[in-house]
């Protein structure tokens, strides 16, 4: 059966006639004759309104292939109009609920190791904010450690002699060694 004899049919149920229905609901007469004539189907919002007018469901007005083409023609609509998508970001997807982890330290790793320079160093800033005062001792060992190995190693400049110029290297943030040790 037709979209149309269906559409027909429920016209007959409700006392009404196809043009009647149509006019109710705001379609025009022309469109009315594509369904009769060439056999095509309403777009999903049609369909929408025709199942409320009707009292019964889009399924009940279509078939579950021409209801899954009539979705499928309303999403492409929609996003002719949205614009051009774009990937999520990892972060979007996690805020989603897309990307799990096993525990924050998993998180942080993750999402550390897609920071440049300067945000691992804000990174670093705040890891500092947040550190137990009793495992300092441990993160400056460690990083006193990764300081001696060359792959981590700053290369320093060539240091040039200038006559008359104050070359004494800023101050140190270290302690000063006490007397007696």
């Amino acid at each position: 059966m037709s979209f149309y004899d269906t559409f027909e049919l429920l016209c007959q149920k409700k006392g009404v006639t196809p043009t009647g229905a149509a006019r109710d609901n705001d379609i025009s007469q022309s469109v009315v004759g594509m369904w009769k004539k060439r056999g095509s189907v309403p777009k999903y919002e049609t369909l929408k309104k025709l199942a409320d007018y009707f009292g019964v469901d889009v399924d009940d007005l279509v078939t579950v292939k021409e209801h899954a083409e009539a979705i499928k023609g309303h999403v492409k609509e929609k996003l002719k109009d949205a614009g051009p998508l774009r990937k999520m970001t990892y972060a979007e997807q996690y805020r989603a609920g897309f990307i799990k982890f096993k525990s924050d330290g998993d998180r942080t790793t993750f999402f550390y190791n897609r920071l440049n320079d300067a945000g691992k160093i804000a990174a670093g800033g705040c890891f500092f904010q947040h550190i137990n005062p009793d495992e300092m001792k441990e993160v400056a060992d460690y990083v006193l450690n990764l300081s001696e190995n060359p792959l981590y190693k700053v290369q320093e400049a060539p240091q040039s002699h200038v006559e008359g110029k104050n070359t004494t290297p800023p101050e140190s943030p270290l302690e000063e060694p006490q007397e007696g040790k």
